[in-house]
């Protein structure tokens, strides 16, 4: 197995990092594909929501989004982004985080 040269990767790295930055070198760029949409149904939201046992209210307070807001998701008129969908299923799984989600808020 070969040894790696880190410091002189490091280097490299620099060097070419400098080299863009000055409009001499394009580096090569990675795009990840990753799924854009993550689906929350509307009655799973409200399902999560009475296991907390949390009114509308509050657990938009939770989330951090208007009560507006909220309700629309619940009744399916509108749909929460990829972060508040990520956020809710976290806290389904841990529902510890939603004191950490309190303390942020002060």
């Amino acid at each position: 197995m070969k040894k790696r040269q880190l410091f002189t990767e490091l280097v490299e790295g620099m060097d070419a990092w400098g080299e863009l930055n000055a409009g001499k070198k394009t580096l090569k760029t990675h795009r990840l594909s990753i799924e854009r949409d993550i689906a929350l149904p509307a009655g799973d939201l409200r399902r999560i929501r009475e296991s907390l046992q949390l009114s509308q209210a509050l657990f938009a307070q939770y989330l951090h989004t208007g009560l507006t807001t909220y309700q629309n998701w619940e009744q399916g008129r509108a749909k929460p982004n990829n972060q508040a969908v990520l956020l809710i299923k976290m806290v389904e799984k841990d529902p510890q985080l939603l004191q950490t989600l309190a303390t942020l808020s002060t």
